[in-house]
């Protein structure tokens, strides 16, 4: 019976690569032979939730769901909130005429 050939081990490729050293090469020029231009600093990010929350620090929240029996007291107001939610209920689905 012959002998199958040796398989060689793989290459690990899960080393990594040697570090490389910051050059002190001046800035590359353009085309037109001019030193590209320095970059502005980065402004601070915009808040996101500022825009959401009302003026007196309510949190303006809409829903729209369809008027259901387990919906409705959404529409009648018998639903609790809490003090920091501005709430608006909208009725979506078919119109009066359509039912």
């Amino acid at each position: 019976m012959a002998r199958k050939p040796a398989r060689r081990p793989r290459k690990a490729s899960h080393k990594k690569a040697p570090a490389r050293r910051a050059s002190k090469k001046a800035p590359a020029r353009r085309a037109s032979g001019k030193a590209p231009a320095k970059r502005a600093p980065k402004k601070a990010p915009a808040k996101r939730a500022s825009a959401r929350v009302a003026s007196r620090g309510k949190l303006k929240l809409a829903i729209g769901i369809e008027r259901y029996d387990r919906h409705f007291p959404f529409f009648d107001n018998t639903v609790k909130v809490p003090s920091n939610i501005d709430l608006t209920v909208l009725q979506v689905g078919q119109s009066v005429i359509l039912r």
